[in-house]
């Protein structure tokens, strides 16, 4: 083998073999990333299939749990290994440590890229020692070494260390933050900088560099002061011994590491279906939660409505009375008809405010509810026989769907009166020829009565509002807004609630529920009775 074919041998290279030790620790189930990382070889092996999109930010120890890397190095096992220099590969570490070390104090760059880097930047020697060990002896023992290095390399190798760096870099798909440094060591700063190293990471390698680099290998300036003393005593000197796998290890370690790669991504499948399973638990409890909030706010508003609505009732209702009292006296002694004509108006007004008047106080101020044991059956029965004609002129179908027979002691007036106006609002939002479905379910918790229509259902603005008396989003038809409010005071006198259920494609959807103690399935009283 003749020396100057030492680049071209170093092209051919695979990949640097990590440590049977390495490799070993590879396959725990808990591997021990100080010493893994510590690899250069492997180090190579995790930069190279560990991806996408890895960066100095995103290297952490995790890598080296994915299934691809054993997977890899077992692919790679089944060729022969190549040897390497043991004290090359300590002296990569050193520089990878200080590198770290330097990236803490200074935070220039995340410590851990800056021990990948730092490790990596004797790549070329490293290569160079795997596949021409002699090639090593022959250019440091050169006469012209240590006045011109790069010159020697190209002499004894072929091609200089930044050169072989560069190439290896691109054969091995290393990452361009990881590439734009080792492979530019030996240009200043700004000009690394220009041609793709990242300026904090190149800074903390090159002092690291600098600081080790004893013996002038990668050329990048004389050694701080001070700062030796982690790297050997001559990287260059040494054993150049491949790792002793033997013949037993070469057959038996690529089939642990493919099962270890097989078990990780057996694991991985199950982690990702537990991960997923969460992440729709999370977004369910994330829409449940805001329908809560919602449903929250908006009784805390009609609650505070309901208040006032009550004391301006009083309030307006007192002078209204006087207006309309003194009106209808008026017009009872007015003989100029057009007067006459002028006072009825006032008293049809006003009997228009008493009439707003007494919706509001029934919304503001209900009644105590007088409950009486009934069946749901029957005061769904009476609110379909109450809105038949009109859902019949309108040409919409009123039906009721699977009926659960249900008791509950409850009043029976108030509840058909909130069950109409759900029906009501229903048979207008509908077009003609749709339907208007009631049903009854029971839980364990609650008594629903759900009110679906075929109409287009509220838009995204008319939903926060859809409660609100005298909405003036509300389409033709729906009078004075005071239906839904009014169904919801009556549905929370008796604890129930009544909310709009959205759906994706499906039919709109109001549902008036009222608590599991307001209601029994009949079967269960007749047993309790008996």
């Amino acid at each position: 083998m003749g020396e100057a074919s030492a680049s071209r041998l170093a092209m051919e290279l695979p990949w640097l073999c990590p440590a049977m030790s390495s490799l070993v620790a590879l396959a725990d189930e808990h591997p021990n990333a100080h010493a893994l990382f510590a690899d250069p070889g492997l180090l190579l092996l995790a930069l190279r299939y560990v991806r996408p999109g890895l960066t100095p930010q995103s290297v952490n120890r995790d890598c080296l749990l994915q299934p691809i890397l054993p997977e890899a190095a077992a692919f790679f096992l089944d060729k022969p290994p190549q040897s390497t220099s043991q004290t090359l590969l300590e002296y990569a570490t050193s520089i990878g440590k200080l590198a770290a070390k330097i990236a803490a104090d200074t935070r220039r760059c995340p410590p851990l890229a800056a021990f990948v880097a730092g490790s990596l930047a004797p790549l070329g020697w490293l290569a160079v020692a795997a596949s021409s060990p002699h090639a090593i002896d022959a250019c440091r023992n050169h006469a012209e070494f240590s006045h011109d290095p790069f010159r020697t390399q190209s002499e004894v190798w072929g091609l200089s260390h930044d050169q072989i760096v560069r190439r290896l870099a691109v054969r091995w798909r290393l990452p361009t933050w990881v590439a734009g440094v080792i492979g530019n060591l030996h240009h200043e700063a700004d000009v690394a900088e220009s041609l793709g190293a990242e300026p904090g990471l190149f800074a903390v390698v090159r002092e690291a560099v600098q600081a080790t680099d004893c013996y002038g290998l990668l050329n990048v300036g004389a050694p701080l002061v001070g700062a030796s003393g982690s790297a050997p005593s001559n990287p260059l000197q040494g054993t150049h011994k491949g790792y002793p796998y033997g013949n037993d290890a070469n057959s038996l370690l690529p089939k642990l590491l493919r099962a270890v790669a097989r078990a990780r991504r057996a694991n991985g499948v199950a982690a990702m279906a537990a991960l997923e399973a969460e992440n729709d638990r999370l977004h369910k409890l994330a829409f449940d939660s805001r329908a809560d909030f919602e449903c929250a706010v908006r009784d805390a508003k009609l609650a505070g409505l309901a208040e006032l609505a009550a004391g301006a009732g009083h309030e307006i209702n007192n002078p209204l009375a006087v207006i309309s009292g003194n009106a209808q006296l008026l017009a009872s002694r007015e003989d100029d008809p057009a007067r006459k004509k002028s006072l009825d108006a006032i008293i049809r007004q006003t009997k228009r405010v008493a009439g707003i008047l007494q919706e509001l106080n029934q919304f503001a101020r209900p009644p105590l509810p007088n409950r009486q044991p009934t069946t749901l059956a029957a005061i769904v029965a009476k609110t379909i026989e109450d809105f038949q004609n009109t859902a019949t002129l309108k040409g919409v179908m009123l039906a009721v769907a699977a009926p659960l027979d249900v008791r509950v002691n409850v009043d029976f007036t108030q509840i058909r009166k909130a069950i109409g106006h759900l029906v009501q609002n229903a048979i207008e939002a509908s077009p003609s020829g749709g339907h208007v479905t009631v049903s009854v379910a029971q839980t364990n918790q609650t008594v629903a009565i759900a009110i679906e229509d075929d109409g287009p259902g509220p838009t995204d603005v008319a939903i926060p509002h859809l409660f609100d008396p005298f909405y003036s989003g509300r389409s033709a038809g729906r009078g004075r807004g005071f239906g839904l409010p009014t169904a919801w005071r009556y549905a929370t006198i008796h604890g129930g609630d009544v909310r709009y259920e959205r759906t994706a494609t499906g039919p709109t959807r109001f549902v008036l529920t009222l608590p599991v103690c307001c209601g029994m399935h009949e079967a269960t009283a007749d047993r309790k009775t008996a």
